[in-house]
């Protein structure tokens, strides 16, 4: 997924973000992380992904036996709506919601990427309206 998101980035940078990802993948540190995907990669949160890069969201989800709401934005532009529907074909019996108009970080955002990706620096902006009214929902039907 992680490679997946940085694949339009400059090759030198994408370069450098997969050998980092496929050496985390591979349980190793990296103790070279390029400036620009410090955030990303730093060494403080490198365990966090290690252990989260061995599992498979969609060989997990189908084992499930709880209730599932997968619930995906249509602009997000970091999760691709066929990553939702590909977990919600993993698992039939999960709830599958799109919200119109939610990004990544669950506020109401426009496609365009600009314009998205200035709600990420607005920690005052309200969730989505439509998230609450749908895990409201979920949970009620428990």
């Amino acid at each position: 997924m992680i490679k997946k998101q940085l694949s339009g980035a400059i090759p030198v940078l994408k370069k450098a973000a997969y050998q980092t990802i496929d050496s985390l993948t591979l349980g190793h540190k990296v103790t070279q992380v390029p400036p620009l995907l410090y955030a990303l990669f730093r060494p403080e949160i490198q365990d966090f992904w290690i252990s989260w890069m061995r599992y498979n969201p969609a060989e997990l989800i189908k084992d499930c036996t709880c209730p599932v709401l997968i619930i995906q934005g249509d602009t997000d532009l970091q999760v691709k709506l066929e990553d939702a529907q590909n977990l919600a074909q993993a698992q039939p019996h999960a709830d599958l919601k799109i919200i119109n108009g939610m990004n990544h970080i669950l506020k109401k955002a426009p496609l365009d990427r600009n314009q998205n990706l200035a709600t990420y620096n607005k920690p005052d902006l309200a969730l989505h309206p439509g998230l609450i009214a749908v895990i409201v929902h979920f949970v009620q039907q428990l």
